[in-house]
């Protein structure tokens, strides 16, 4: 993956490699149930509620930026401390 070169292109770019880590957790969550090894199914399954917050921070601020402009974002994602 290489850097994005706008705002967008970098969420995007986040946005996709916290998918590509659910689709990589479900898989091993997939196998852990087969060869019974719970305690890391049980691990890999809170990483995955991680992550899906992780996509939702993405999304919403992707969303954002349609709704009201890449300008606007910025102003406000820097008065409030780029939270």
């Amino acid at each position: 993956m290489t850097a994005g070169r706008t705002v967008p292109d970098l969420l995007r770019g986040g946005l996709a490699l916290e998918r590509d880590g659910v689709a990589i957790l479900r898989e091993a969550i997939a196998h852990c149930a087969k060869v019974g090894d719970y305690t890391t199914r049980h691990k890999l399954e809170d990483m995955i509620t991680d992550t899906e917050e992780h996509i939702d921070w993405f999304e919403t601020r992707l969303r954002t930026i349609e709704q009201t402009g890449l300008e606007h974002f910025l102003i406000e994602h820097l008065k409030h401390g780029g939270a």
